[in-house]
C-alpha cells in the first residue's frame, strides 16, 4: 500500500491571556491507503484537534508547526480554495459536533445532494438516487422523508447519521471521523460500524477514526494511537495493543472497560497550559522512577509499536 498522509513533529498551541495551551506536542505518524488508524484517550488529549489540523478547520489564532503533507502536497502551504475543494471530494470529515455540518435552512436532503452537485457532474435525479441509497446504508427506512427534514427536526444522533452519509458518499480517499458514534444508541452505533465495514470492504478509502469507545477502535482499527496529554503514548497494531498493552496509561486505559472490572485510573490530566516537568503521566502512575519526573520520554521503538516510556525502554 502506498503512503497517503504523512505527518510529521505536528504541534498545536493557543495563546489565551497569559497562558499557552499545548494542545499537542510533537506528534507524527503515517497513513497508507486503504488502513485504519484509530486516535484514542481522553477527553482534551488533543485527538479532535489532529483532525481539525489535517482538516483545516482550526481557527486562525492556532499556532502550528510541522509537517501535514496529503499525496505528497504540503497541506498547510496551499491556497485556501485548493483545500476547500479537497474537503468533501478527496477528504471526507466526520465533525464531532454535527451542527457545525449542517446548515438549519437548508434540507438534509439538499446538503447531501450539494456535495455530490459540487464535485461531479451527476444530475440532480442521479444525486437524489445517491443520496437515498446513503441514508439507508445509515438505518434509515424512508431517505425519501429523511432528506426533507431540516436539521432542527431531528436529534442529535440522526444528524450525526445524515453527516456520516454526506461525508462517505463521493467515497473520499481520506476519511477523518471525530467521534462519530457520539450520541447514538446502540442500534444506532451498529449501524455507523456496519458502514465503516462496508467501506473498509468494498472502497479503497483510509480512515482517521478518532473515538473514546475502546470497542468501536478495536472492531475497526488495523493500527491504534494512544494520546494522553497531547502527546502519543503508544502507537502500533491495533490487534497487538490490545492483546499486551505496554504503557502504564494504556495499561490503565483498557483496565477501565467494563469486562476488566472497571478500575479507572487515578488522578486527572494535567491542564494542558500547565504542563508537568518529565513524563506527563508520572503524576498517575503507580510505577514512577525519579527519572520519570525530571526527564521528559521519548518515542521510541520497543519489539513491535512505539512507546513513550521510560520504564518500558529500560526492560
Amino acid at each position: 500500500m502506498s503512503r497517503l498522509l504523512d505527518i510529521k513533529n505536528l504541534s498545536v498551541s493557543f495563546v489565551s491571556g497569559e497562558e499557552t495551551v499545548r494542545a499537542v506536542t510533537d506528534v507524527s505518524f503515517d497513513l497508507c491507503e486503504d488502513e485504519v488508524l484509530t486516535l484514542v484517550g481522553e477527553t482534551g488529549c488533543g485527538k479532535s484537534i489532529i483532525a481539525h489540523a489535517i482538516s483545516g478547520l482550526l481557527p486562525p489564532e492556532a499556532l502550528v508547526s510541522g509537517e501535514i503533507r496529503y499525496k505528497e502536497k504540503d497541506l498547510q502551504s496551499i491556497p485556501e480554495e485548493e483545500r476547500v475543494l479537497l474537503r468533501g471530494c478527496e477528504i471526507g470529515i466526520v465533525l464531532q459536533n454535527p451542527s457545525r455540518a449542517l446548515n438549519p435552512l437548508y434540507t438534509i436532503g439538499h446538503q447531501i445532494r450539494e456535495t455530490i452537485l459540487r464535485h461531479t457532474e451527476k444530475s440532480k435525479e442521479e444525486s437524489n438516487r445517491m443520496v437515498a441509497g446513503a441514508l439507508r446504508r445509515m438505518g434509515f427506512s424512508d431517505p425519501g422523508i429523511e432528506m426533507k427534514r431540516y436539521p432542527f427536526e431531528s436529534s442529535g444522533g440522526m444528524n450525526q447519521r445524515f453527516v456520516i452519509a454526506s461525508s462517505t458518499i463521493l467515497s473520499p480517499d481520506l476519511l477523518i471521523a471525530d467521534e462519530p458514534t457520539t450520541g447514538l444508541d446502540r442500534s444506532r452505533i451498529q449501524d455507523v460500524i456496519t458502514e465503516f465495514e462496508r467501506i473498509m470492504e468494498e472502497e479503497e478509502m483510509a480512515i482517521i477514526l478518532i473515538t473514546h469507545d475502546l470497542a468501536v477502535a478495536r472492531r475497526l482499527a488495523d493500527r491504534i494511537g494512544i494520546m494522553y496529554a497531547g502527546e502519543v503514548v503508544e502507537m502500533g497494531d491495533a490487534n497487538r495493543i490490545f492483546e499486551e498493552p505496554y504503557h502504564p496509561y494504556t495499561k490503565g486505559l483498557f483496565g477501565s472497560l467494563p469486562e476488566n472490572g472497571c478500575v479507572p485510573i487515578p488522578g486527572v490530566s494535567p491542564p494542558m497550559s500547565r504542563i508537568v516537568s518529565g513524563c506527563r503521566f508520572h503524576p498517575r502512575c503507580g510505577k514512577r522512577t525519579a527519572v520519570c519526573e525530571r526527564d521528559h520520554p521519548q518515542l521510541g521503538m520497543i519489539d513491535d509499536r512505539y512507546v513513550r516510556c521510560h520504564l518500558c525502554h529500560s526492560q
